[in-house]
């Protein structure tokens, strides 16, 4: 009547346990209850951790995608075209969308060192055929200050960071290239001359 096991049956391990819960429904019940909660939550929490994983595949990869597309436009399809006659309308369209792409990686660069370094370039490489005095460029001269402005940011970090010779190299070659479109302005903005008085002090 107490629902123990009896000497009459076989003493089997099952017939054990069918006693033991017919002795303590409620807690066997409730046990049941909170591991089966414990399961659950469990396997919420791996296929949260798979999808979780699987988007951020897929950012990665989109963001792949737009950094093989900004480096195409600006060192591929730019160049192809670059000395063709009448050419200079659709050189104006791909650096502006060029410059897009370059933008939205740089909002995404974070504390990556080797993103922000073609970054840097990017945005060096898209200065010089905006407004470079010397070579083959658009002439716009105060659209690529601003641009080599967002390469010197970038490439300042890398130096400041504790930098390879490269990255140093980089700076002096930005600081050169923006000299050089100063200088053929003839108008060097206070922010730039405190720059670079301070680099030469």
């Amino acid at each position: 009547r107490r629902r123990l096991p009896v000497r009459a049956r076989p003493d089997r391990w099952t017939y054990r346990i069918a006693k033991f819960v017919g002795r303590h429904r409620s807690a066997v019940l409730a046990a049941s209850l909170a591991v089966l909660g414990l399961v659950v939550a469990l396997g919420a929490a791996v296929y949260q951790a798979r999808v979780a994983r699987a988007e951020r595949a897929r950012a990665e990869s989109r963001f792949n995608d737009v950094r093989k597309l900004a480096r195409s436009v600006i060192f591929e399809l730019h160049d192809a075209i670059r000395f063709l006659p009448g050419a200079t309308p659709a050189r104006e369209l791909l650096v502006a969308r060029a410059l897009e792409y370059v933008d939205s990686l740089a909002r995404e660069a974070h504390e990556d060192p080797g993103l922000k370094r073609e970054l840097a370039g990017a945005y060096r490489r898209l200065a010089d055929v905006q407004g470079d005095p010397i070579g083959a460029s658009l002439g716009d001269t105060k659209g690529a200050l601003v641009t080599y402005r967002k390469a010197l940011v970038l490439q300042e970090s890398l130096a400041q960071a504790g930098g390879n010779t490269d990255d140093i190299l980089e700076l002096a070659q930005i600081q050169f290239q923006m000299g050089a479109v100063l200088r053929f302005e003839g108008d060097l903005p206070e922010e730039d001359l405190a720059r670079f008085e301070d680099r030469v002090a």
